[in-house]
């Protein structure tokens, strides 16, 4: 069997607020219209996102800017003169310079915490690792080892480009390999970072705007095991829906020379509605049995408000109260990519005095699929 042992998470020291974030966009180097600041201060006070952690000090940055100076010292990642030039639009080397500093950072910071919590690096015999904003060659997962000096690992991988749902992808890889007898502690990082891409072109349709607003930065960890410790959870066999062909232009994400630019058509979260309809009866026949959903823990991910709104209008819906971890973590956090389902995990493991014995996971794949993965808690 495995299981699910530790869970953590990490971010970088700055946040910004929502009011901060439409004062961001309102600041003259975007150059938006009017009407493009109207809907995007709409788009923000009813996303329900408070906060939004970000690996890059853009206070910081609009402080000099204002000032009249060309450049910015930003001290997360330590880097000078990232935003130069008369257009203050850095160049996708800039940005991947930033990008790859900022994932290492936070990589190695959710290891540490790992370890806070009781993980013993030296049993850790595999590395995952994921993100889906960037890549860096050795892979992180290389890097990761080296730089924690986790001497055991005798085999490891990156499992990048699989969207909101790479959690699921890597449990799923984390649970085959010890079922297999190929590993017996396999640690998971999920890491992305968004700001670094983050894009003044004035001339950007809503579709590109809309991730600027939504995604943030952070960084998860996950151990899974073949021994259970007294607060696991036991992973099942991953369930996997395509959305369609079509649905692959939903989530779009191309390199510019002006850095990554993120897409996100308006027909996803009725092309993800669609889909669960087809699959539900049966997820929850296999998630649940007999069991009503106010029986299972919920970690669904808090993609933007309207996708939690998807599972309130399921039959039978989701309530308000059963989505609670993933509506914490969405106003508090937004959306991180691949790591926002460790911290909608994370805040249901954290609440130690739950009787439920099922939890469930879902989330999306990059705009072609929808994941969903059932954990048992290990009473032994």
């Amino acid at each position: 069997m495995a299981y699910v042992t530790h869970v953590a998470s990490a971010f970088p020291p700055f946040s910004l607020t929502k009011e901060e974030m439409i004062k961001l966009f309102e600041h003259p180097v975007y150059n938006y219209s009017d009407d493009v600041l109207e809907r995007i201060g709409r788009i923000l006070k009813a996303s329900d996102i408070s906060t939004r952690p970000t690996a890059v000090n853009m206070k910081q940055f609009y402080r000099d800017l204002d000032e009249g100076k060309c450049s910015c010292s930003i001290p997360y990642p330590t880097v000078n003169n990232l935003f130069r030039g008369s257009n203050y639009n850095p160049s996708i080397t800039d940005r991947a310079v930033v990008w790859e500093r900022s994932v290492k950072s936070l990589a190695k910071a959710v290891v540490k915490k790992i370890q806070e919590k009781g993980c013993r690096m030296e049993k850790v015999d595999c590395v995952i690792t994921n993100t889906s904003t960037g890549f860096c060659l050795p892979n992180l997962d290389t890097w990761l080892i080296q730089e924690c000096n986790l001497q055991n690992v005798a085999s490891h991988f990156s499992l990048d480009n699989t969207g909101c749902g790479g959690l699921i992808s890597c449990l799923d890889a984390a649970r085959s390999h010890i079922l297999s007898g190929r590993a017996r502690n396999v640690l998971i990082v999920t890491v992305d970072c968004c700001t670094p891409h983050l894009n003044t072109n004035s001339q950007l349709k809503m579709e590109s705007i809309l991730p600027n607003i939504l995604f943030g930065d952070g960084a998860g960890g996950v151990v899974v095991s073949s021994i259970p410790t007294k607060e696991s959870w036991k992973v099942e066999l991953p369930r996997y829906a395509l959305l369609g062909f079509k649905s692959r232009q939903n989530i779009q994400l191309s390199i510019t020379d002006k850095g990554y630019l993120l897409k996100l058509n308006k027909n996803l979260v009725g092309t993800l509605q669609a889909a669960l309809k087809e699959v539900w009866t049966e997820w929850l026949t296999d998630v649940l049995g007999n069991q009503n959903t106010n029986e299972v823990e919920w970690i669904i991910h808090p993609g933007g408000k309207k996708i939690l709104e998807v599972f309130k209008a399921l039959d039978p819906p989701l309530t308000a109260e059963e989505l609670r971890y993933s509506e914490n973590v969405m106003r508090t956090k937004g959306n991180l990519v691949s790591p926002t389902l460790v911290f909608v995990l994370q805040e249901m493991m954290n609440v130690k005095d739950s009787n439920k014995d099922t939890a469930c996971i879902i989330g999306p794949g990059p705009g072609t699929e929808i994941k969903m993965v059932k954990l048992e808690k290990y009473n032994g």
